[in-house]
């Protein structure tokens, strides 16, 4: 197990990185939450927890939902290195176990939540006060991890660092006190620090910089996503009604597609349908 630090020059959060994969839990976890064809499938495929706990039958507006809470997640973290109440802002997964902590959009700065509470998990281990290592995250939409496979599959995964923390003596092996001091803790980190840096910063602060546009892009991409479902079609046959491949039509539902004008016209054109409002843009 490798681990990567996820602001460069801090050692106050760092990222679970299998060597096998090519991104670290972290920034994988921002990739999926950032992707609208992946957030499509898992709403889909989870439509009846998010209408039974959340009242939520729209897939485009659960997926709006969560570009806006991971969008609020991304900047809160891009802050990190410049506060230290890091242990104000993760919480206990458990009671019983100080160690095994969580992040949700709910202590992010700034927000004034007129909605359901954010299914977005962060879960990471906390090593000393104020340093975190993260092994991953999830939608959570029901009450406990045990309840669906995915969130099942984050608490191995949480649990697989703990035990392998445990192995090298970051904690004592029941109590999971502290046995090192912090400057040891953080040795430790660097020690098993992969050679692949983390993308985390680079992605987030490119999203920052590029968000004016992609809000329209993301706004196309649920646009066509609903169309979909009115309609009763899957890509395939959006890719025939609009003449393109279904690979195109993949990338257009991704949310990142800098979209020409013309692109726009034809993609409404073809299906009846209106997709931007320029005077929202004035």
């Amino acid at each position: 197990m490798e681990f990567v630090r996820v602001i460069k020059g801090y050692n106050h959060l760092w990222a679970v990185k299998n060597p096998d994969k090519e991104l670290d839990e972290l920034t994988s976890l921002f990739e999926q939450w950032n992707d609208a064809n992946y957030l499509f499938k898992f709403f889909r495929d989870n439509i009846d927890d998010l209408k039974s706990y959340f009242k939520i039958e729209r897939v485009s507006q659960a997926i709006q939902d969560t570009f806006e809470d991971s969008d609020a997640l991304e900047e809160l973290i891009l802050t990190f290195p410049y506060t230290e109440e890091l242990d104000t802002l993760f919480k206990p997964l458990d009671v019983t176990d100080t160690k095994s902590m969580e992040l949700t959009r709910q202590k992010a700065r700034n927000w004034e939540c007129e909605r359901h509470d954010s299914w977005l998990r962060i879960y990471a281990i906390r090593l000393e006060p104020n340093v975190y290592v993260v092994t991953g995250g999830a939608i959570k939409l029901t009450r406990a991890m045990q309840d669906k496979e995915h969130t099942m599959i984050e608490l191995n995964k949480l649990n697989k660092c703990k035990e392998f923390l445990k192995r090298n003596g970051v904690f004592d092996k029941d109590s999971f006190i502290d046995l090192k001091i912090m400057s040891r803790t953080i040795d430790f980190l660097k020690e098993h620090e992969s050679n692949v840096p983390s993308k985390f910063q680079e992605n987030a602060e490119w999203r920052r910089e590029n968000r004016e546009w992609l809000k329209w892009s993301r706004n196309v991409a649920l646009s066509l996503i609903d169309y979909m479902e009115i309609n009763g079609i899957n890509r395939n046959g959006l890719a025939e009604r609009l003449g393109v491949t279904p690979q195109y039509v993949s990338k257009m539902l991704s949310g990142k597609v800098n979209f020409s004008f013309k692109s726009i016209a034809d993609i409404e054109n073809k299906l009846n349908i209106r997709l931007m409002n320029i005077m929202e843009m004035a």
